[in-house]
């Protein structure tokens, strides 16, 4: 079975993960569970996804044409599309096998990522071409909106997600995390996809899993945030069958 676990860059989900891992396999059953990433690298267009979705990221937040920055924003939809669809096969196999497989994101958070892209684009069309020719835009980016991050549905479904959320500020102080990265340097941007992973509604739609919990990591630890993934797992995996 596939279990997600989703969250925006900094949260501590990947670290919380390898200490799922670490504990498991210390104290409970004597294995770790495999874990999958995305982008993954599992065939050999790996590295071109990988790249390109990098590429596609600098034009979307350092170029000035608009037409550039939207058309980068299908291009990475559909580059982690393509990335989870060449894994298909292992995909349903994963979904449908006993044995429990830790995935750091799985859909949600394209959606997440896309729609944020889309709202920062709309946003700024709002403010800067509202009652002049050029609105036209506006109406493309609210259809553009609705076609990224909506093709998790032909996917195998996740028997849990579990999104990991806390207010941008925590996420840039926890560690003494220094942001290097382009994405996670914007905050607007960033607390537009915190806004996204904190909807519920958003969430239970565009997880693509049986069951979603969202945990508010302000104040946790990793220890506790990877003690709650073993905790959620023994429930849902075990329980709720």
């Amino acid at each position: 079975m596939i279990i997600a676990i989703e969250g925006m860059d900094g949260v501590g989900k990947t670290s919380a993960i390898n200490y799922t891992n670490g504990f498991l396999k210390l104290y409970s059953f004597g294995q770790k569970y495999p874990a999958f990433s995305y982008e993954g690298p599992f065939f050999e267009d790996s590295e071109y996804i990988k790249n390109a979705i990098q590429l596609n990221t600098n034009i979307f937040f350092k170029s000035s044409s608009f037409i550039g920055r939207a058309v980068a924003v299908k291009n990475i939809d559909f580059l982690h599309y393509t990335d989870k669809m060449l894994t298909r096969k292992a995909l349903e196999h994963n979904a449908t096998s006993g044995e429990i497989c830790l995935y750091d994101r799985y859909c949600l958070s394209q959606a997440v990522y896309a729609k944020a892209m889309v709202d920062m684009l709309i946003e700024e069309i709002e403010n800067k071409y509202e009652g002049t020719p050029e609105f036209f835009s506006y109406d493309y980016l609210k259809e553009l909106r609705y076609e990224v991050g909506d093709n998790f549905y032909e996917l195998p479904r996740a028997k849990l997600t579990i999104v990991f959320v806390a207010n941008t500020e925590e996420v840039l102080k926890r560690n003494n995390r220094e942001v290097n990265d382009i994405v996670d340097k914007n905050q607007v941007f960033q607390n537009k996809v915190n806004a996204l992973y904190t909807n519920k509604e958003f969430v239970d739609r565009y997880s693509n899993s049986e069951h979603t919990v969202i945990v508010d990591t302000t104040g946790m630890t990793v220890e506790s945030m990877g003690k709650k993934i073993r905790d959620l797992i023994n429930y849902y995996a075990n329980i709720k069958k």
